[in-house]
């Protein structure tokens, strides 16, 4: 299972930090997970491989192109099609976005492999909180005509949507919307698991009974929210 190695990597790393913390969306959060913290061969190197794992499980077939968003997005791609080629024994291409276009030198928006209508392409990336990067990630890569098999991320903080649309999380709106599935190595649930089973990591995250009643009760927040939202939808 990959929910529980990643889980223990995150917080081996330091990955998994605790305090108070603004998301990309606005969000103030007692967590933060900081994929950058994963930054030596051998740790990338047991992400990417959860990560080609999971894709090999539940995508419909290999993908061509692995694509990552800037810039956390760019080692991740690159070793996880490097992961994919080696367990598969094809050759799976990397391809990544740039924040600005180039107009000079090759130029355009994609470094990597150019992406074509032909690809099949699986989007990774590390965290999902409210599905703002995911959902210009989409964006960027639809805009080649490829067929996007899926989507590979890492945590999944099951929060609502940047929208609050119709009490569903983030992963269920982008599916919704964009009919491609959303899908995770673990959930926020199964990290807060694993530190509630063992007082080591515990103590390696530096976690404190109190710093982890906070994230318990920030989750359940946005939980309250989305049920909520739902069962207003269906009233």
């Amino acid at each position: 299972m990959s929910a529980p190695e990643l889980s223990r990597l995150l917080i081996q790393s330091g990955a998994l930090k605790f305090g108070s913390f603004q998301t990309k969306s606005g969000r103030q959060s007692p967590f933060f997970l900081n994929f950058g913290d994963i930054c030596d061969g051998k740790s990338m190197d047991r992400l990417a491989d959860l990560y080609a794992a999971s894709i090999t499980r539940t995508m419909e077939s290999l993908p061509d192109v692995i694509f990552g968003p800037a810039y956390k997005g760019i080692p991740l791609a690159v070793a996880v099609a490097s992961a994919l080629s080696r367990q598969s024994g094809t050759a799976v291409s990397f391809a990544f976005d740039r924040k600005e276009a180039k107009d000079h030198g090759e130029g355009g928006q994609i470094v990597g492999r150019q992406i074509a209508p032909h690809h099949r392409v699986v989007i990774v990336d590390d965290v999902l909180t409210s599905g703002i990067s995911i959902r210009h990630s989409l964006e960027c890569v639809q805009r080649t005509g490829c067929n996007v098999i899926g989507i590979m991320i890492g945590v999944d903080r099951c929060e609502q949507p940047a929208d609050g649309k119709a009490g569903q999380t983030a992963a269920e709106s982008i599916c919704r919307d964009s009919g491609v599935k959303v899908h995770s190595l673990a959930t926020i649930d199964d990290v807060i698991s694993a530190l509630n089973s063992d007082e080591q990591l515990q103590s390696a995250a530096g976690v404190t009974p109190g710093s982890l009643k906070n994230v318990m009760e920030s989750v359940a927040e946005y939980r309250r929210r989305v049920s909520k939202k739902s069962t207003l939808g269906e009233a």
